[in-house]
Protein backbone atom coordinates (compact mmCIF):
# COMPACT_ATOMS: atom_id res chain seq x y z
CA UNK A 1 0.00 0.00 0.00
CA UNK A 2 1.16 3.06 -1.12
CA UNK A 3 2.08 5.87 1.90
CA UNK A 4 -0.52 8.66 0.45
CA UNK A 5 -2.88 5.64 0.55
CA UNK A 6 -2.05 4.63 4.09
CA UNK A 7 -1.81 8.15 4.92
CA UNK A 8 -6.14 9.06 3.86
CA UNK A 9 -7.28 5.51 4.76
CA UNK A 10 -5.44 6.39 8.52
CA UNK A 11 -6.92 9.11 8.61
CA UNK A 12 -10.36 8.82 7.45
CA UNK A 13 -10.23 6.08 10.00
CA UNK A 14 -9.38 8.06 13.21
CA UNK A 15 -11.85 11.05 11.71
CA UNK A 16 -14.48 8.65 12.34
CA UNK A 17 -13.17 7.05 15.75
CA UNK A 18 -12.92 10.74 17.11
CA UNK A 19 -16.09 11.38 15.92
CA UNK A 20 -17.70 8.10 17.67
CA UNK A 21 -15.62 9.41 20.52
CA UNK A 22 -17.17 12.90 20.71
CA UNK A 23 -20.38 11.63 20.69
CA UNK A 24 -19.83 9.30 23.71
CA UNK A 25 -17.99 11.66 25.69
CA UNK A 26 -18.42 14.95 25.31
CA UNK A 27 -15.15 16.79 23.61
CA UNK A 28 -12.67 14.04 24.55
CA UNK A 29 -10.96 15.34 21.54
CA UNK A 30 -10.99 18.90 21.30
CA UNK A 31 -11.29 20.38 17.32
CA UNK A 32 -7.67 22.03 17.62
CA UNK A 33 -6.01 18.52 19.20
CA UNK A 34 -7.68 16.44 16.02
CA UNK A 35 -4.58 17.32 13.34
CA UNK A 36 -2.11 16.93 16.36
CA UNK A 37 -3.88 12.97 17.43
CA UNK A 38 -3.43 12.48 12.91
CA UNK A 39 -0.18 14.03 12.40
CA UNK A 40 1.08 11.36 14.97
CA UNK A 41 -0.18 8.29 12.51
CA UNK A 42 1.17 9.72 9.08
CA UNK A 43 3.63 8.83 6.87
CA UNK A 44 4.66 5.84 9.33
CA UNK A 45 6.74 2.64 8.34
CA UNK A 46 4.45 0.51 10.25
CA UNK A 47 1.11 -1.53 8.37
CA UNK A 48 -2.26 -0.21 8.72
CA UNK A 49 -3.63 -2.56 10.49
CA UNK A 50 -0.93 -2.19 13.27
CA UNK A 51 -1.50 1.73 13.11
CA UNK A 52 -5.06 0.90 13.46
CA UNK A 53 -4.41 -1.28 16.78
CA UNK A 54 -1.99 1.71 18.12
CA UNK A 55 -4.65 4.33 17.78
CA UNK A 56 -7.36 2.14 19.57
CA UNK A 57 -4.73 1.74 22.55
CA UNK A 58 -4.09 5.60 22.23
CA UNK A 59 -7.87 5.99 22.70
CA UNK A 60 -8.29 3.77 25.02
CA UNK A 61 -5.88 5.61 27.37
CA UNK A 62 -7.86 8.75 26.43
CA UNK A 63 -11.29 7.39 27.53
CA UNK A 64 -9.47 6.02 30.96
CA UNK A 65 -7.97 9.59 31.55
CA UNK A 66 -11.15 11.60 30.18
CA UNK A 67 -12.99 9.41 32.93
CA UNK A 68 -10.87 9.85 35.48
CA UNK A 69 -10.44 13.96 35.18
CA UNK A 70 -14.06 13.58 34.72
CA UNK A 71 -14.36 11.59 38.32
CA UNK A 72 -11.98 14.22 39.92
CA UNK A 73 -14.38 17.51 38.80
CA UNK A 74 -17.56 15.57 40.05
CA UNK A 75 -15.79 14.81 43.22
CA UNK A 76 -13.88 18.61 43.74
CA UNK A 77 -17.41 20.05 42.80
CA UNK A 78 -19.25 17.70 45.88
CA UNK A 79 -16.64 18.78 47.89
CA UNK A 80 -16.52 22.39 47.50
CA UNK A 81 -20.41 22.50 47.82
CA UNK A 82 -19.68 20.37 50.93
CA UNK A 83 -17.59 22.90 52.29
CA UNK A 84 -20.12 25.15 51.57
CA UNK A 85 -22.94 24.07 53.32
CA UNK A 86 -20.88 23.11 56.28
CA UNK A 87 -19.14 26.91 56.59
CA UNK A 88 -22.87 28.53 56.37
CA UNK A 89 -23.71 26.34 59.32
CA UNK A 90 -20.52 25.99 61.47
CA UNK A 91 -18.91 28.77 60.83
CA UNK A 92 -14.90 28.53 60.06
CA UNK A 93 -15.65 24.58 59.77
CA UNK A 94 -13.87 24.07 56.68
CA UNK A 95 -11.34 26.97 55.72
CA UNK A 96 -9.82 26.78 52.17
CA UNK A 97 -7.10 25.03 53.06
CA UNK A 98 -8.34 22.12 54.66
CA UNK A 99 -10.91 21.89 51.83
CA UNK A 100 -7.56 21.82 48.81
CA UNK A 101 -5.84 18.98 50.98
CA UNK A 102 -9.55 17.01 51.09
CA UNK A 103 -9.40 17.64 46.95
CA UNK A 104 -5.92 16.68 46.79
CA UNK A 105 -6.55 13.65 49.02
CA UNK A 106 -9.25 12.55 46.35
CA UNK A 107 -7.62 13.22 42.86
CA UNK A 108 -7.42 10.41 41.04
CA UNK A 109 -8.87 7.77 43.54
CA UNK A 110 -9.21 4.39 42.59
CA UNK A 111 -12.54 3.56 44.26
CA UNK A 112 -15.85 4.19 42.15
CA UNK A 113 -17.69 7.66 42.84
CA UNK A 114 -19.87 6.12 45.11
CA UNK A 115 -17.86 5.09 47.23
CA UNK A 116 -15.66 8.29 47.61
CA UNK A 117 -19.02 10.70 48.28
CA UNK A 118 -19.99 8.35 51.52
CA UNK A 119 -16.04 8.55 52.37
CA UNK A 120 -16.39 12.55 51.92
CA UNK A 121 -19.54 12.22 53.83
CA UNK A 122 -18.13 10.60 56.71
CA UNK A 123 -14.87 12.84 57.07
CA UNK A 124 -17.80 16.06 57.06
CA UNK A 125 -19.45 14.25 60.10
CA UNK A 126 -16.13 13.91 61.97
CA UNK A 127 -15.10 17.18 60.56
CA UNK A 128 -18.55 18.00 62.65
CA UNK A 129 -18.14 16.14 65.34
CA UNK A 130 -15.12 17.45 65.99
CA UNK A 131 -16.20 20.83 66.03
CA UNK A 132 -19.01 20.35 68.08
CA UNK A 133 -17.35 18.88 70.53
CA UNK A 134 -14.77 21.72 70.86
CA UNK A 135 -17.46 23.88 70.96
CA UNK A 136 -19.31 22.24 73.70
CA UNK A 137 -16.14 21.94 75.66
CA UNK A 138 -15.17 25.50 75.36
CA UNK A 139 -18.81 26.60 76.17
CA UNK A 140 -18.81 24.22 79.26
CA UNK A 141 -15.64 25.51 80.69
CA UNK A 142 -16.82 28.42 80.38
CA UNK A 143 -19.83 28.30 82.19
CA UNK A 144 -18.25 26.00 84.79
CA UNK A 145 -16.10 29.21 85.33
CA UNK A 146 -17.96 31.63 85.57
CA UNK A 147 -20.64 29.70 87.79
CA UNK A 148 -18.16 28.19 90.10
CA UNK A 149 -16.75 32.31 90.70
CA UNK A 150 -20.94 32.87 91.23
CA UNK A 151 -22.03 29.65 93.17
CA UNK A 152 -18.31 27.89 94.63
CA UNK A 153 -18.59 24.08 93.58
CA UNK A 154 -21.36 24.12 91.42
CA UNK A 155 -19.98 22.73 88.57
CA UNK A 156 -16.65 20.82 90.10
CA UNK A 157 -14.22 19.34 86.95
CA UNK A 158 -15.74 15.50 87.13
CA UNK A 159 -19.38 16.94 86.65
CA UNK A 160 -17.76 19.11 83.41
CA UNK A 161 -15.67 16.19 82.23
CA UNK A 162 -18.57 14.05 82.37
CA UNK A 163 -21.18 16.26 80.51
CA UNK A 164 -18.28 16.98 78.16
CA UNK A 165 -17.97 12.98 77.41
CA UNK A 166 -21.67 12.56 77.45
CA UNK A 167 -22.09 14.84 74.68
CA UNK A 168 -19.38 13.60 72.58
CA UNK A 169 -19.85 12.78 68.95
CA UNK A 170 -23.86 13.82 69.84
CA UNK A 171 -26.25 13.49 66.87
CA UNK A 172 -27.84 16.63 67.97
CA UNK A 173 -27.91 19.89 66.13
CA UNK A 174 -24.86 22.23 68.15
CA UNK A 175 -27.71 25.05 68.98
CA UNK A 176 -29.85 22.28 70.48
CA UNK A 177 -26.58 21.02 72.68
CA UNK A 178 -26.68 24.23 74.25
CA UNK A 179 -29.72 24.83 75.03
CA UNK A 180 -29.94 21.19 76.93
CA UNK A 181 -26.97 22.56 78.82
CA UNK A 182 -28.38 25.72 79.52
CA UNK A 183 -31.86 23.70 80.83
CA UNK A 184 -29.24 21.41 82.97
CA UNK A 185 -27.36 24.62 84.01
CA UNK A 186 -30.55 26.53 85.06
CA UNK A 187 -31.70 23.63 87.41
CA UNK A 188 -28.41 23.17 89.15
CA UNK A 189 -28.31 26.62 89.88
CA UNK A 190 -32.09 26.13 91.38
CA UNK A 191 -30.89 23.77 93.43
CA UNK A 192 -28.12 24.86 94.14
CA UNK A 193 -30.08 27.79 95.92
CA UNK A 194 -32.47 25.54 97.77
CA UNK A 195 -28.79 23.84 99.21
CA UNK A 196 -27.79 27.55 100.05
CA UNK A 197 -30.92 27.79 102.12
CA UNK A 198 -30.04 24.72 104.38
CA UNK A 199 -26.59 25.63 104.64
CA UNK A 200 -27.05 27.59 107.87
CA UNK A 201 -26.57 24.92 110.35
CA UNK A 202 -23.26 25.88 112.87
CA UNK A 203 -20.47 23.17 114.17
CA UNK A 204 -22.57 22.83 117.28
CA UNK A 205 -25.95 21.80 115.90
CA UNK A 206 -23.91 19.27 113.67
CA UNK A 207 -22.47 17.55 116.63
CA UNK A 208 -25.64 17.28 118.80
CA UNK A 209 -27.54 16.33 115.71
CA UNK A 210 -24.48 13.40 115.27
CA UNK A 211 -24.68 12.76 119.31
CA UNK A 212 -28.44 12.20 119.00
CA UNK A 213 -28.02 9.66 116.03
CA UNK A 214 -25.66 7.40 118.01
CA UNK A 215 -28.17 7.41 120.73
CA UNK A 216 -31.13 6.48 119.13
CA UNK A 217 -28.88 3.73 117.47
CA UNK A 218 -27.29 2.88 120.82
CA UNK A 219 -29.10 -0.47 121.33
CA UNK A 220 -28.25 -1.72 117.80
CA UNK A 221 -25.58 -4.04 116.95
CA UNK A 222 -24.68 -1.91 113.72
CA UNK A 223 -22.06 1.10 112.52
CA UNK A 224 -22.72 4.23 110.95
CA UNK A 225 -19.69 5.96 110.47
CA UNK A 226 -18.97 9.56 109.76
CA UNK A 227 -17.75 11.05 107.28
CA UNK A 228 -16.49 14.11 105.52
CA UNK A 229 -15.14 17.59 106.43
CA UNK A 230 -16.34 17.59 109.91
CA UNK A 231 -14.84 14.20 111.36
CA UNK A 232 -11.40 16.14 112.23
CA UNK A 233 -13.53 18.85 114.44
CA UNK A 234 -15.53 16.05 116.26
CA UNK A 235 -11.65 14.41 117.07
CA UNK A 236 -9.93 17.40 118.13
CA UNK A 237 -13.57 18.63 120.01
CA UNK A 238 -13.30 21.78 118.25
CA UNK A 239 -15.28 24.28 116.06
CA UNK A 240 -15.15 24.99 112.70
CA UNK A 241 -16.15 27.96 112.58
CA UNK A 242 -17.89 27.40 109.51
CA UNK A 243 -21.57 26.94 108.97
CA UNK A 244 -22.51 23.41 107.51
CA UNK A 245 -25.57 21.87 105.09
CA UNK A 246 -25.75 18.44 106.41
CA UNK A 247 -24.18 15.49 107.73
CA UNK A 248 -22.69 12.76 105.62
CA UNK A 249 -22.50 8.80 107.27
CA UNK A 250 -21.56 5.96 105.71
CA UNK A 251 -22.53 2.35 106.61
CA UNK A 252 -21.83 -1.31 105.91
CA UNK A 253 -24.71 -2.83 103.12
CA UNK A 254 -25.54 -5.47 104.70
CA UNK A 255 -26.96 -2.55 107.79
CA UNK A 256 -29.06 -0.67 105.17
CA UNK A 257 -32.03 -2.15 105.79
CA UNK A 258 -31.91 -2.33 109.33
CA UNK A 259 -31.33 1.08 109.50
CA UNK A 260 -33.89 2.11 107.12
CA UNK A 261 -36.62 0.06 109.40
CA UNK A 262 -35.44 2.30 112.34
CA UNK A 263 -35.80 5.88 111.27
CA UNK A 264 -39.06 4.54 109.92
CA UNK A 265 -40.52 3.63 113.46
CA UNK A 266 -38.72 7.08 114.59
CA UNK A 267 -40.54 9.26 112.13
CA UNK A 268 -37.92 10.25 110.20
CA UNK A 269 -37.85 8.51 107.22
CA UNK A 270 -38.52 10.61 103.89
CA UNK A 271 -39.99 8.08 101.25
CA UNK A 272 -39.14 10.61 98.72
CA UNK A 273 -35.85 11.06 99.52
CA UNK A 274 -34.88 7.30 99.52
CA UNK A 275 -32.92 5.91 96.44
CA UNK A 276 -34.66 2.49 96.49
CA UNK A 277 -37.74 4.53 94.64
CA UNK A 278 -35.63 6.31 91.92
CA UNK A 279 -32.69 4.23 91.21
CA UNK A 280 -32.70 2.98 87.85
CA UNK A 281 -31.35 -0.44 87.95
CA UNK A 282 -33.27 -0.83 91.44
CA UNK A 283 -29.79 -1.17 93.44
CA UNK A 284 -29.93 0.32 97.13
CA UNK A 285 -27.83 3.94 97.11
CA UNK A 286 -28.70 4.87 100.68
CA UNK A 287 -31.51 8.07 101.56
CA UNK A 288 -31.27 10.62 103.52
CA UNK A 289 -33.44 11.38 106.58
CA UNK A 290 -33.77 14.92 108.82
CA UNK A 291 -32.88 15.49 112.42
CA UNK A 292 -33.93 18.48 114.02
CA UNK A 293 -33.74 20.30 110.56
CA UNK A 294 -29.78 18.92 110.08
CA UNK A 295 -29.63 16.32 106.62
CA UNK A 296 -28.35 13.31 107.06
CA UNK A 297 -27.08 11.13 104.52
CA UNK A 298 -26.58 7.42 105.12
CA UNK A 299 -25.02 5.56 101.85
CA UNK A 300 -23.96 2.11 102.05
CA UNK A 301 -20.79 0.12 100.99
CA UNK A 302 -19.66 -3.03 99.97
CA UNK A 303 -16.42 -4.70 101.36
CA UNK A 304 -15.83 -7.76 99.20
CA UNK A 305 -12.27 -9.13 97.63
CA UNK A 306 -9.97 -6.33 98.41
CA UNK A 307 -12.50 -3.57 96.86
CA UNK A 308 -14.82 -1.14 98.44
CA UNK A 309 -17.73 -0.32 96.75
CA UNK A 310 -19.12 2.77 97.91
CA UNK A 311 -22.89 4.03 96.74
CA UNK A 312 -24.33 7.63 97.31
CA UNK A 313 -28.08 9.32 96.46
CA UNK A 314 -28.43 13.10 95.99
CA UNK A 315 -31.78 13.31 97.49
CA UNK A 316 -32.37 16.78 95.46
CA UNK A 317 -31.21 15.28 92.01
CA UNK A 318 -31.85 11.63 92.28
CA UNK A 319 -28.71 10.62 91.26
CA UNK A 320 -27.26 7.67 92.08
CA UNK A 321 -23.47 7.12 92.18
CA UNK A 322 -21.45 4.11 92.54
CA UNK A 323 -17.79 4.66 93.20
CA UNK A 324 -14.70 1.74 93.62
CA UNK A 325 -11.48 1.71 96.02
CA UNK A 326 -9.10 -0.72 96.45
CA UNK A 327 -7.96 -1.63 99.83
CA UNK A 328 -5.92 -3.54 101.83
CA UNK A 329 -8.23 -4.08 104.94
CA UNK A 330 -11.58 -2.26 106.02
CA UNK A 331 -9.73 -0.19 108.36
CA UNK A 332 -8.32 1.83 105.49
CA UNK A 333 -11.37 2.96 104.73
CA UNK A 334 -13.09 3.28 108.07
CA UNK A 335 -11.77 3.34 111.79
CA UNK A 336 -12.72 3.86 115.23
CA UNK A 337 -11.11 7.31 116.48
CA UNK A 338 -10.85 8.43 120.61
CA UNK A 339 -11.17 12.19 120.41
CA UNK A 340 -8.98 14.39 122.75
CA UNK A 341 -12.26 14.75 125.11
CA UNK A 342 -12.48 10.94 125.51
CA UNK A 343 -15.55 10.40 123.10
CA UNK A 344 -14.78 7.15 120.63
CA UNK A 345 -15.84 8.05 117.07
CA UNK A 346 -16.79 5.71 114.01
CA UNK A 347 -15.51 7.62 111.28
CA UNK A 348 -14.46 7.55 107.37
CA UNK A 349 -10.66 6.97 107.82
CA UNK A 350 -9.02 10.15 108.21
CA UNK A 351 -6.52 8.78 105.45
CA UNK A 352 -8.96 8.35 102.46
CA UNK A 353 -10.52 12.24 103.86
CA UNK A 354 -7.41 13.48 103.83
CA UNK A 355 -7.19 12.35 100.45
CA UNK A 356 -10.38 13.80 99.21
CA UNK A 357 -9.60 17.03 100.64
CA UNK A 358 -5.71 17.07 99.54
CA UNK A 359 -7.39 16.64 95.72
CA UNK A 360 -9.73 20.08 96.28
CA UNK A 361 -8.53 23.70 96.31
CA UNK A 362 -11.36 24.79 97.73
CA UNK A 363 -10.09 26.55 100.83
CA UNK A 364 -12.05 24.91 103.26
CA UNK A 365 -11.08 21.92 102.00
CA UNK A 366 -7.46 23.05 102.67
CA UNK A 367 -8.56 24.18 106.42
CA UNK A 368 -9.96 20.48 106.62
CA UNK A 369 -6.75 18.71 105.55
CA UNK A 370 -4.43 21.05 107.82
CA UNK A 371 -7.24 19.89 110.98
CA UNK A 372 -6.84 16.20 109.70
CA UNK A 373 -2.87 16.64 110.18
CA UNK A 374 -3.39 18.49 113.99
CA UNK A 375 -5.56 15.37 114.93
CA UNK A 376 -1.77 13.14 114.62
CA UNK A 377 -4.11 10.13 114.13
CA UNK A 378 -2.94 9.48 110.37
CA UNK A 379 -1.36 6.27 109.33
CA UNK A 380 1.67 6.86 106.81
CA UNK A 381 1.34 3.38 105.38
CA UNK A 382 -2.17 3.99 104.52
CA UNK A 383 -1.78 7.02 103.39
CA UNK A 384 0.90 6.02 101.07
CA UNK A 385 -1.22 2.64 99.82
CA UNK A 386 -5.16 4.11 99.02
CA UNK A 387 -6.00 5.64 95.52
CA UNK A 388 -9.05 7.82 94.93
CA UNK A 389 -11.89 6.27 93.62
CA UNK A 390 -12.78 5.14 90.15
CA UNK A 391 -15.90 5.59 89.18
CA UNK A 392 -18.45 3.50 88.00
CA UNK A 393 -21.19 4.35 85.50
CA UNK A 394 -24.43 3.05 87.05
CA UNK A 395 -27.24 3.76 84.38
CA UNK A 396 -27.15 0.90 82.43
CA UNK A 397 -27.59 -2.42 85.24
CA UNK A 398 -29.18 -5.30 84.96
CA UNK A 399 -32.41 -4.40 87.06
CA UNK A 400 -32.92 -6.49 90.78
CA UNK A 401 -29.65 -8.57 90.32
CA UNK A 402 -28.20 -8.17 93.63
CA UNK A 403 -31.54 -7.49 95.28
CA UNK A 404 -33.42 -9.70 97.97
CA UNK A 405 -37.10 -10.40 97.34
CA UNK A 406 -37.80 -7.92 100.74
CA UNK A 407 -36.02 -5.26 99.16
CA UNK A 408 -37.82 -5.45 96.03
CA UNK A 409 -41.08 -5.22 98.13
CA UNK A 410 -39.34 -2.00 100.18
CA UNK A 411 -38.53 -0.38 96.32
CA UNK A 412 -42.09 -0.93 95.05
CA UNK A 413 -44.09 0.10 98.12
CA UNK A 414 -41.84 3.49 97.96
CA UNK A 415 -42.94 3.97 94.62
CA UNK A 416 -46.40 3.55 95.32
CA UNK A 417 -46.04 5.85 98.61
CA UNK A 418 -44.10 8.46 96.51
CA UNK A 419 -47.09 8.26 93.65
CA UNK A 420 -50.16 8.39 96.46
CA UNK A 421 -48.32 11.87 97.53
CA UNK A 422 -48.36 13.27 94.20
CA UNK A 423 -52.04 11.66 94.24
CA UNK A 424 -52.75 13.78 97.17
CA UNK A 425 -51.01 16.60 96.25
CA UNK A 426 -52.96 16.45 92.99
CA UNK A 427 -56.51 16.49 94.99
CA UNK A 428 -55.76 18.68 97.22
CA UNK A 429 -55.08 21.95 94.70
CA UNK A 430 -58.04 20.35 93.08
CA UNK A 431 -60.03 20.83 96.42
CA UNK A 432 -59.29 24.27 96.57
CA UNK A 433 -59.84 25.04 92.96
CA UNK A 434 -63.35 24.02 93.45
CA UNK A 435 -63.77 26.05 96.40
CA UNK A 436 -62.66 28.87 94.72
CA UNK A 437 -64.71 28.42 91.85
CA UNK A 438 -67.64 27.95 94.62
CA UNK A 439 -66.78 31.41 96.13
CA UNK A 440 -67.12 32.90 92.73
CA UNK A 441 -70.62 31.03 92.58
CA UNK A 442 -69.85 29.51 89.80
CA UNK A 443 -72.97 26.68 88.30
CA UNK A 444 -71.36 23.53 87.99
CA UNK A 445 -73.55 20.69 86.21
CA UNK A 446 -73.60 18.04 89.28
CA UNK A 447 -72.26 14.05 88.36
CA UNK A 448 -73.92 11.42 88.67
CA UNK A 449 -70.88 9.13 89.81
CA UNK A 450 -69.22 12.10 92.35
CA UNK A 451 -70.90 11.10 94.89
CA UNK A 452 -69.20 7.50 94.77
CA UNK A 453 -65.82 9.33 93.84
CA UNK A 454 -65.90 11.84 96.47
CA UNK A 455 -66.63 8.84 99.24
CA UNK A 456 -63.86 6.83 97.94
CA UNK A 457 -60.97 10.06 98.15
CA UNK A 458 -63.10 10.64 101.65
CA UNK A 459 -62.08 7.15 102.52
CA UNK A 460 -58.52 7.69 101.72
CA UNK A 461 -57.63 10.81 103.07
CA UNK A 462 -59.04 9.51 106.88
CA UNK A 463 -57.43 6.09 106.27
CA UNK A 464 -54.14 7.99 105.63
CA UNK A 465 -54.60 10.54 108.58
CA UNK A 466 -55.48 7.38 110.70
CA UNK A 467 -52.37 6.03 110.02
CA UNK A 468 -50.93 8.66 110.51
CA UNK A 469 -52.27 8.76 114.00
CA UNK A 470 -51.78 5.04 114.96
CA UNK A 471 -47.98 5.53 114.28
CA UNK A 472 -47.61 8.54 116.56
CA UNK A 473 -49.66 6.60 119.17
CA UNK A 474 -47.31 3.55 118.22
CA UNK A 475 -44.21 5.61 118.99
CA UNK A 476 -45.71 6.86 122.29
CA UNK A 477 -46.75 3.69 123.61
CA UNK A 478 -42.97 2.40 122.77
CA UNK A 479 -41.27 5.03 124.61
CA UNK A 480 -43.71 5.30 127.33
Amino acid sequence: MLIEEKNDKITKYILEQIDTLNKEYEDIVPKDRVNEVINKFLNSDMEYDTLVKEFNELSEKMVEEYKKNIKNKKVKDYILKKAEELNTKYEGIAPSDKVDNIIEKYKNNEKEYDEIIKDIDQEAINAVNEYKNEKVKAYLMEKAEDLNVKYPGILPSDKVDKAIEEYKDSEKEYDDIIKEIDGIITKSVEEYKKLEKIKNHTFDLIKLTFIKLKMMLANENLKLFLAGGTVPYFLLNEDSNRMHGDIDTICDMKDISTLRQIFIQNGLYIPEWDSLGHSKDQQDYGFEIVIDGVPVGIYPFIYENGKITQRSFDPYTKECKEKVLEVKEITDYVNSYKSKDGNVYDTMSLEYIKLIKDSSKMEKDIIDSKKIDETNMIRPDVLNRIQMYKVVDVSNRDSFNKRSEKEIDIANDIREKNKAIVMQKQEVKQNVNQNEKGKQKVLLKPNDHSGFANAISLALIVGFFAGILCSIMFIFINRV
